[in-house]
């Protein structure tokens, strides 16, 4: 097998694998978060069936890894969440009152309000990035 398509097939089985882990992560534990709360409303059958059949998944994934001898990709975690800090930042770019008029109206108030606390954000995550930065 030529070694770009085991690429291809590298790269699309870790997209797989991530969400399925993350199912998994998530039918074994529903935290609410600040800004949502979680429901859980399926039944205990289902939860069963949907982490059973999430576990054949992995094993499949595992099986094609080494009917394939796909690579396992190194991964850090400075790298990762570097790259988490980075969609932060760039979502937090987007929450300035003047990226946000095409959305509609908002009082001056409101305006510098939000400013002021994207702003305390930004800093945070700015901090965050320069303490991975230092681990380099």
């Amino acid at each position: 097998m030529d070694q770009n398509v085991r690429r291809a097939i590298n790269s699309g089985l870790y997209v797989i694998e991530r969400n399925i882990r993350n199912l998994i992560r998530e039918l074994e534990n529903q935290p609410d978060w600040i800004l949502r709360k979680s429901v859980n409303d399926l039944t205990e059958e289902t939860t069963r069936q949907l982490a059973e059949k999430s576990k054949l998944m992995l094993t499949e994934i595992g099986e094609l890894e080494q009917a394939y001898n796909l690579d396992q990709t190194i991964e850090s975690t400075r790298w990762r969440l570097t790259n988490s800090l980075s969609e932060v930042w760039s979502i937090l770019n987007e929450l300035t009152s003047d990226q946000l008029r095409g959305y509609g109206t908002m009082t001056p108030m409101e305006a510098e309000a939000l400013t002021n606390r994207i702003s305390k954000i930004t800093t945070l995550c700015n901090e965050m990035r320069n303490i991975l930065s230092n681990q380099a």
